[in-house]
């Protein structure tokens, strides 16, 4: 793929999790997807598996591209997430930065560099 067609998949990510359609992320990942946090490595199982807890906490989800560059096989994203936790209307906002390997056209390998914290305090990620 050319890396025009990278971004506008990386583009197609955003779209879909503002959207609510995580299932619909997931189809753009490779069955070997690795996903990189800032505190582990998950794959495509575990990943998702994170993602329903995460998502399962909050409303009204916005995620904003600020920045998209890339080269080669790889798209780096600084993007800032906008959110209202469930239960207590409080307002979550973070902003972090994404790395994503494609091939062929699905998500290989992903890098997730966030300051999860605000997330904890707001109770919208579990610790562990």
């Amino acid at each position: 793929m050319s890396i025009e067609e990278n971004k506008t998949l990386v583009r197609r990510v955003y779209e879909m999790i503002n959207k609510g359609d995580i299932d619909a992320y997931f189809e753009l990942c490779s069955p070997g997807y690795i996903e990189h946090m800032t505190d582990r490595d998950m794959n495509l199982a575990q990943s998702k598996q994170f993602e329903v807890r995460f998502f399962a906490g909050i409303t009204d989800l916005n995620i904003t591209i600020n920045h998209m560059v890339a080269e080669a096989d790889k798209v780096a994203v600084l993007v800032t997430w906008r959110w209202t936790l469930k239960g207590t209307g409080k307002k979550g906002e973070m902003t972090n930065a994404n790395i994503f390997r494609i091939s062929n056209g699905k998500i290989m390998e992903g890098w997730n560099v966030t300051d999860i914290r605000a997330a904890k305090q707001l109770g919208a990620m579990p610790s562990q």
